[in-house]
C-alpha cells in the first residue's frame, strides 16, 4: 500500500510541479533515493593520465575528486549544466565541499627553503579561497547561470557551516575563444586551451588571494589540461594554488609506470 502511495504521490508531483530525476527520471522528485545513494560521495585523489607537466611540477598532491565521472555521475552533471536543472547544485556543491576538504587534507606548501613539507599547524585551513574555473561568457548566457561558480559558493556555504573560513575569488576570466572540448585527446586539450585565462582584475586578486590559500575548482577533470590552464593563469598574477578539486574526475586509463595512486 506505501510503495503504491508513494508512485501516486510522485506522479502527481510531476503532473503538477513537472520534476524528475535527475539521475534517472522518475517524477516527483528532484532526485529519487536511489541515485542519491549512488552518488555517495567516494573521494578520490589521482593524477590524470598522463599527468600535464605544469600540475605534476605545481601542485604537491594529485587533484582530489568527489567520485569518478562514470555511472549515473555524467548523466546528472549533464542534467545541472546542460539541462537547466539548477536544483541540483546544492547536492553536487557538497560533493564539491568533499573534494576541497579531501584536497587540503593531501595538500602541502613550501617551506622557506623551497622544500616541500607540511603547513604550520592550522595555516592551511586558515582561509581558504577557492577559485572556480571560468566558463565562456557564451555558455553563461546559454544556461542563463555561471555553472561551476554556483557550485564554488554551494560547496564554500557548506564548509563554512562547519567553521573553515571559505570563500568564493572569480580571480579568472576567458581572453580568448576557444574550441569544444568534446572529442579531443590530452595533448589536442591542451593545445586547445593554451592561454586561454587571464585575470579577471588586480583588485579581486588583491582582495582575495593575498595570505590565503587558493584552491582550483571544477566541476569535472579529464585529462587535466584546463585546471593546469588555470594554474598557469594564477601563477602568472604571482599566486600559486596547492590544491585542485572537482565534482568528478575520470578514471586513470592504464596504470602509471611511475606507480602513481
Amino acid at each position: 500500500m506505501r510503495a503504491t502511495w508513494d508512485r501516486h504521490r510522485e506522479a502527481l508531483a510531476d503532473l503538477v510541479l513537472g520534476v524528475r530525476c535527475g539521475g534517472c527520471s522518475s517524477p516527483g522528485t528532484r532526485l529519487c533515493g536511489q541515485c542519491r545513494a549512488r552518488l555517495r560521495a567516494r573521494p578520490v585523489a589521482r593524477w590524470p593520465d598522463p599527468p600535464p607537466a605544469l600540475l605534476r611540477a605545481t601542485l604537491a598532491a594529485p587533484p582530489a575528486a568527489a567520485l569518478d565521472y562514470t555511472g549515473l555521475v555524467p548523466t546528472v552533471l549533464a542534467a545541472y549544466k546542460e539541462q537547466g536543472r539548477a536544483d541540483l547544485g546544492p547536492m553536487l556543491g557538497d560533493l564539491l565541499a568533499v573534494a576541497v576538504l579531501t584536497a587540503l587534507a593531501g595538500a602541502v606548501v613550501p617551506g622557506p627553503d623551497g622544500s616541500a613539507g607540511p603547513p604550520p599547524s592550522g595555516d592551511l585551513w586558515s582561509r581558504v579561497v577557492l577559485v572556480p574555473v571560468p566558463s565562456r561568457r557564451a555558455a553563461v548566457r546559454r544556461r542563463g547561470r555561471d555553472a561551476v561558480g554556483d557550485l564554488a559558493r554551494q560547496a564554500a556555504r557548506r564548509l563554512g557551516s562547519v567553521g573553515l573560513d571559505v570563500r568564493v575569488g572569480t580571480l579568472l576570466r576567458v581572453v580568448r575563444p576557444v574550441a569544444d572540448q568534446a572529442g579531443l585527446d590530452a595533448r589536442a586539450r591542451a593545445e586547445n586551451v593554451a592561454g586561454v585565462f587571464g585575470p579577471r582584475g588586480t583588485h579581486r586578486f588583491r582582495t582575495a588571494a593575498p595570505r590565503a590559500t587558493l584552491v582550483v575548482v571544477d566541476d569535472v577533470v579529464t585529462t587535466g589540461a584546463t585546471v593546469a590552464e588555470a594554474v598557469r593563469a594564477l601563477g602568472g598574477m604571482g599566486a600559486t594554488p596547492v590544491a585542485v578539486a572537482s565534482v568528478a574526475a575520470a578514471r586513470r586509463r592504464r596504470a602509471s609506470a611511475a606507480g602513481d595512486p
